[in-house]
């Protein structure tokens, strides 16, 4: 399996806090049946600032630990942008770190809204060919409240990945709920572990795709990953025949 949301590098944000415990976490993402993960440390939260350049300093190092160990995991530099209003700097100065250094960008909304300004950091983002994957949409309030949003965001090219911890429960029975819907829908691109640590806030990867197979079927499961491929290679997600919206809100009532 390929991950393209985790938080494995070590004492970058709030993942490992150091590197034996990023070990143990690579060793468990490879126990579990995960071959290549793309790195996303936060960026441009209140608490952390990871730019491109320290992010692929950073993968190269681990990288190369990585070897030394013996661990047979493929680590590339991606991010975890928290869209905020000063988005044209942070794509100008070079601090923005696509997924695999291919065309899509992982972006984070602040927990209890979609900020006002997010359709012009799509246009915006879009001048410069790079496509937005919105990570963990099932956990932001506003989504909660109006599921069918999403629907209109995908019309507009915006592909969403899902946690799998979210899947089974793991951020409490709302973001679950909201979950299952996306997926129900077929409006969820991806199925990542948003993985932190090796317990807790595990990878759930694997048993997050057996849920997704519940819900979806086999071909859902299987898109997605070859998504998850194409992510990391930068060619061209497969779509979806994404369900009308019309009865999102009933299923919240």
């Amino acid at each position: 399996m390929i991950d393209i949301h985790c938080h494995l590098l070590p004492g970058m944000d709030d993942g490992p806090a150091h590197e034996e415990e990023a070990l143990r976490m690579a060793q468990a993402a490879v126990r579990s049946g995960i071959h290549t993960i793309i790195a996303t440390p936060h960026h441009a939260t209140r608490r952390y600032r990871n730019a491109s350049d320290h992010i692929k300093q950073q993968v190269g190092a681990f990288s190369e630990l990585l070897k030394e160990r013996l661990i047979e995991l493929r680590v590339f530099p991606g991010q975890e942008y928290r869209l905020n209003g000063n988005f044209v700097e942070d794509y100008q100065c070079g601090s923005i770190q696509p997924l695999a250094d291919g065309p899509y960008v992982l972006v984070e909304w602040p927990a209890q809204e979609i900020p006002v300004y997010f359709s012009k950091f799509l246009t915006y983002m879009n001048q410069y060919q790079l496509q937005i994957i919105v990570a963990h949409p099932e956990r932001n309030a506003a989504i909660m409240k109006r599921p069918e949003q999403v629907y209109d965001w995908i019309e507009q090219g915006v592909l969403f990945q899902v946690n799998a911890q979210s899947l089974l429960g793991g951020f409490g029975t709302k973001a679950q709920k909201s979950a299952v819907l996306l997926c129900k829908k077929h409006w969820a691109h991806f199925l990542a572990s948003d993985a932190h640590s090796v317990l807790k806030r595990g990878f759930f990867l694997r048993e997050g795709y057996a849920a997704l197979q519940e819900i979806g079927g086999l071909f859902y499961v299987d898109t997605m990953k070859e998504n998850a491929r194409r992510v990391l290679h930068g060619e061209q997600v497969l779509p979806f025949r994404a369900a009308s919206p019309m009865k999102a809100i009933r299923f919240f009532q």
